[in-house]
């Protein structure tokens, strides 16, 4: 397909498709002309990850480019270091962060033996998140209560990533499984979590409803 081609099936315009050439992002089309060339299925991919990474995770261009340089490289990509890579940048925050929340996080990683280090941001979102606990809520956070939710955790991602998958072979399509999977389904796990309050609310407190045809 031509430039414009590729540009109506990814919705990326063609101004922004060049500077991703430009820039190394995006591998250049094959020549047919002095000033055409042809692209295929391998550039609408990269197009929809960049989109993916850029809309839907917000990550820099120098993560993006990260992740792409890594995906180029084979040994890099057979140890998944591109899903790392764009892992540990979603869920940046510039919050406040307490020297007990560090350590608290610290520990907590520690414990569970999770294989992440301090750079990752959601590392730090999760001790921004203790920090605001810590002066908002009544009673104070303790270890088992963190290790209660690091085991919902921890279940929730095996289900979501099975023992069979392997980044490594999966190239592009496992970095946008990894981000979208894990920023679109956030806000599914988050309302469900809310409508299961609400009716552990109402069971307590006797305010069930007779459900149709029982």
């Amino acid at each position: 397909m031509r430039i414009s081609e590729l540009s109506s099936v990814t919705g990326v315009p063609v101004p922004t498709i060049k500077y991703y050439i430009r820039e190394g992002l995006l591998p250049r089309g094959e020549r047919t002309a002095a000033n055409q060339a042809r692209y295929g299925d391998t550039h609408v991919e990269r197009l929809r990850l960049i989109r993916a990474l850029r809309e839907v995770a917000d990550l820099p261009m120098s993560v993006i480019a990260e992740v792409v340089a890594a995906l180029e490289e084979p040994e890099e990509a057979a140890r998944g270091r591109p899903v790392s890579a764009a892992l540990r940048a979603i869920g940046s925050t510039e919050a406040e962060v307490s020297e007990s929340a560090e350590r608290a996080v610290a520990a907590l990683v520690d414990r569970r033996g999770w294989q992440v280090e301090p750079d990752f941001a959601s590392y730090r979102a999760l001790a921004a998140a203790l920090t605001a606990l810590e002066r908002h809520w009544v009673r104070p956070y303790t270890d088992e209560t963190l290790d209660r939710y690091a085991e919902v955790a921890e279940r929730l991602a095996a289900f979501e990533i099975p023992d069979d998958w392997d980044p490594g072979q999966a190239g592009e399509n496992a970095v946008a499984y990894a981000v979208l999977g894990t920023l679109l389904f956030e806000p599914i796990i988050l309302a469900m979590r809310r409508l299961a309050h609400a009716d552990r609310h109402a069971r307590l407190t006797g305010k069930t409803r007779r459900r149709s045809g029982s």
